[in-house]
């Protein structure tokens, strides 16, 4: 009987040993999976995932922008007869590959009612008496899914090639920028002073060429999750009326 017992508790003992051991090996490729996604992760993507831009990494942007502003009516898509500032710019790809250069300020993202292309964000320059007007996309933070990428229209530039484009802003000037929330990084800043304001510089952000055969509209825009971007920036002009 002693012997018995003894073999049956070694047969219990190795029965649930035999059961851990399945137990960890279904556990197995739920940690395979994650070191896998995280290996794709590191890669260098070139194409669109899942509707997140995937750029190449360790890209060399290089552009440069000439301005030229004067007061103006509002173009189409504004309030008709507004009057404001007309700045007429060329974008330059000085750089050895395709660029996309951002045509519009991504009107997802927009608190005020003109959509128009040439509608541009207003914030703080790179000095006291400049105001910013930029055509960009702002991101995403960090850990943050949205139920929506924004996007911000593009057109492609081929190296030593350029793209003309307009911005209007509206006068007096106003610090016009996305409200900001959990789901969009604002980086640049309101206008400390308005009033203060004597030039301007028209920035627009940048991002890789759009990989061949890429589709639409992933192709032709700018997304807030896009990697490798960039905001090139004009010298400071003067603001027409600014000399007062």
């Amino acid at each position: 009987m002693t012997a018995a017992r003894h073999q049956l508790a070694a047969t219990m003992v190795l029965g649930l040993t035999l059961t851990a051991c399945v137990t960890t090996g279904d556990d197995m490729p739920t940690s395979q999976q994650q070191t896998s996604t995280s290996d794709v992760g590191e890669e260098e993507p070139t194409t669109e995932v899942a509707g997140r831009s995937a750029a190449p990494t360790d890209v060399d942007l290089t552009a440069s922008i000439t301005a030229t502003a004067e007061t103006a009516t509002a173009p189409e898509g504004f309030t008709s007869g507004l009057e404001g500032v007309l700045v007429s710019y060329t974008v330059t790809n000085e750089g050895a590959e395709p660029i996309k250069v951002a045509q519009d300020r991504a009107a997802s993202q927009a608190r005020s009612a003109a959509q128009a292309p040439a509608g541009v964000w207003v914030s703080a320059g790179s000095e006291d008496d400049i105001v910013r007007l930029s055509k960009q996309v702002f991101g995403i933070p960090d850990g943050v899914l949205p139920n929506e990428v924004h996007r911000a229209a593009s057109t492609t530039v081929e190296p030593g090639a350029s793209a003309e484009d307009t911005a209007f802003v509206p006068l007096e000037l106003r610090t016009d920028l996305p409200s900001g929330s959990e789901t969009i990084t604002v980086t640049e800043s309101p206008l400390a002073d308005p009033g203060a304001a004597r030039r301007l510089e028209v920035c627009v952000q940048i991002a890789p060429g759009p990989p061949a055969g890429q589709e639409e509209p992933y192709a032709s825009t700018i997304a807030a999750d896009a990697q490798d971007t960039a905001l090139v920036c004009s010298e400071p002009i003067m603001l027409p009326g600014g000399e007062r």
